[in-house]
């Protein structure tokens, strides 16, 4: 057995290691400062894992906070929902495109958006019942024609729709 070469190999890989290594670090340290940068209490590293402001990572998608609106208990999709609902309720007269521009699409961050027509909804998205709520009584009457509310919500962009929600005069309590 010739120990020299496989002592070659062995070093060879740990130094290929190392150097892998400093690029996750000099990545992670890219990440934290854009999470720094940002409003969002977490940035999203990869599918599973989430850096936070404090630099820990959570390392499960699943964020299970709850938000109190109204004397109600909701999770993200449902405060989203309820949000426009109650937006609706006071301003009836309210058209499709105007209830699109108040909720601008740029809150949810996909290409959802947070509010589609009815009609849009089932002509852009396969999986319509899926992405939004369509039951009959989750779909929003305005003044102009039926709309629905996107579902996709979560710890990186739940934040900047309550900003919005709280600027319209809404108060919710993350519990």
């Amino acid at each position: 057995m010739n120990y020299d070469k496989m002592i070659l190999d062995l070093f060879n890989r740990v130094c290929v290691l190392e150097s892998e290594v400093a690029k996750l670090k000099e990545e992670i340290k890219d990440k934290q400062k854009e999470c720094n940068d940002l409003d969002a209490p977490y940035m999203k590293i990869n599918n599973d894992e989430y850096l936070s402001k404090d630099y820990s990572y959570k390392t499960s998608t699943k964020d299970t906070t709850k938000y109190l609106f109204n004397g109600v208990k909701y999770g993200k999709n449902r405060l989203v929902l309820a949000v426009v609902k109650e937006y609706m309720r006071r301003n009836p007269d309210t058209s499709a495109v105007m209830l699109q521009a108040v909720f601008s699409p740029t809150l949810q961050g996909g290409r959802f958006g947070v509010i589609k027509t009815l009609t849009e909804a089932r002509y852009e998205f396969r999986d319509v019942d899926k992405r939004f709520f369509t039951s009959p009584q989750d779909i929003i009457k305005t003044s102009t024609e039926d709309c629905v509310v996107c579902t996709q919500w979560g710890i990186t962009n739940i934040p900047a729709f309550i900003k919005k929600a709280e600027s319209l005069g809404f108060v919710i309590e993350s519990i």
